[in-house]
């Protein structure tokens, strides 16, 4: 019985070590394939790709999207996730951080409403991407924005929203 147990799993376990290297390669290319859906929904430049790999092993790409925070808050949040096991190499930390603050900081002034891009709305006003293009073409459509009550009553435009964005609005 030994004989016959030792010859059936013989043959399957030099199977698994030969296919090891097959199955590792597969996991890496799906991985990979993987990389380029996750960032397409991030802003282009340098860091873009380590935040899409790194980040999102452990959060959603919307809790980095959504988050809106100073330099000096990304530095902290990006030196706390190295401490708690994020695997960023040394020459990784700044671009990331640069790229967070870059495309995820906190609105400076005031965004005019008649002539900022749809991706100024989204950044600086918190506005998805369907209520900014909404509003951009509105304006195109219909003209410039005189009052805050004309920018609630965009058709997909969450007039909370507006109404929480005020003090950051000019026309």
């Amino acid at each position: 019985m030994r004989t016959l147990m030792r010859w059936v799993s013989q043959p399957r376990l030099s199977t698994a070590i030969k296919l090891r290297p097959a199955i590792m390669l597969s996991a890496a290319i799906m991985f990979a394939a993987a990389l380029p859906a996750q960032a397409q929904g991030l802003p282009d430049g340098a860091g873009k790709e380590t935040v899409a790999g790194i980040c999102t092993q452990c959060h959603s790409l919307a809790f980095v999207t959504e988050s809106r925070l100073s330099k000096a808050d990304w530095e902290y949040i990006v030196t706390d996730m190295i401490g708690r096991g994020a695997p960023l190499m040394e020459d990784e930390i700044q671009p990331v951080i640069d790229y967070l603050a870059a495309n995820f900081g906190k609105a400076v002034g005031k965004i005019n409403i008649n002539t900022a891009k749809a991706i100024d709305l989204q950044k600086n006003l918190s506005f998805t991407p369907l209520e900014a293009e909404a509003i951009v073409n509105h304006r195109e459509k219909n003209g410039k924005f005189t009052v805050l009550a004309d920018v609630q009553k965009v058709a997909g435009v969450d007039a909370k929203k507006v109404e929480t964005a005020r003090d950051r609005i000019e026309f």
